[in-house]
């Protein structure tokens, strides 16, 4: 019988080994940005994106995208990944916890390796990209490393908190033509502060005129700066209803109490 019932056990899990689990479908929900396939210039595949921090934020502090997508002008050379992961900088900050003016202004450098450290578009004089900061966050300042060998001409920036519907944020920026083959510091551009999880950067004019040595669009690191007082919530209907309640309680109890 032991042996009979061996028999059954062993039947029963070859046959589910054997069973196809259906596919999964893909949640769109969990992933509001596409993360493109990081290919680097000898065609392997670069390491995964870095992961979204658990935390929010703290007012005030200097914080990395966690994801991107290429909208036009990729896949480019190098990839993104190294334009959000703090490679290349001389002095590295923590993400949602160093204060954004501490860091920025001491003007904390970028290396003009390229290889690992930047990202360039394909040949051309435009491109777009698409910054994810992994959740909504009030945000009123962007540092950006502009590359030095071609860098970004003209900037446009829009914001978006559903990654389908976008805001001019900020227009007709011109980055600084840093010098060639020389370590470059962040331009700081702030705006009034805004709730986003998604930053687009329209990039034209490239590259820029000095010197110019390759045709493209590029990019050393970008952050944002998370804002020193958090933009007011409005309460939710069932909250002010709720509040309402409370002080018509309030009053009732008070009139309770008899007169000193």
């Amino acid at each position: 019988n032991n042996h009979l019932l061996n028999i059954i056990v062993l039947t029963s899990l070859t046959s589910l080994s054997l069973t196809a689990l259906p596919a999964q479908a893909e949640d769109s929900s969990t992933s509001p940005i596409p993360i493109l396939e990081e290919i680097t210039t000898t065609g392997e595949l670069a390491s995964e994106p870095i992961i979204v921090p658990a935390a929010a934020p703290l007012p005030g502090s200097i914080i990395s995208p966690v994801g991107w997508a290429i909208n036009s002008g990729g896949p480019g050379y190098g990839t993104l990944t190294d334009t959000i992961n703090q490679n290349g900088l001389f002095v590295n900050f923590v993400s949602g916890v160093t204060n954004f003016n501490t860091y920025v202004i001491p003007a904390h450098q970028h290396s003009f390796e390229w290889f690992d450290q930047e990202w360039f578009s394909n040949v051309g004089t435009s491109a777009s990209v698409t910054y994810d900061l992994g959740q909504l966050v009030d945000i009123d300042r962007l540092a950006l490393w502009n590359e030095e060998s071609s860098g970004i001409g003209r900037l446009d920036l829009f914001y978006s908190t559903d990654n389908v519907t976008f805001t001019s944020l900020a227009s007709n920026l011109v980055p600084t033509d840093n010098p060639a083959l020389q370590p470059y510091p962040a331009d700081v551009f702030s705006w009034s502060k805004v709730n986003a999880q998604y930053i687009r950067f329209d990039m034209s004019n490239c590259p820029q005129p000095n010197p110019g040595s390759f045709p493209a669009c590029a990019i050393g690191e970008v952050a944002f700066g998370v804002a020193d007082d958090p933009i007011p919530r409005t309460p939710e209907p069932s909250t002010l209803v709720g509040l309402l309640l409370l002080g018509g309680l309030g009053l009732k109890q008070k009139a309770k109490v008899p007169n000193s």
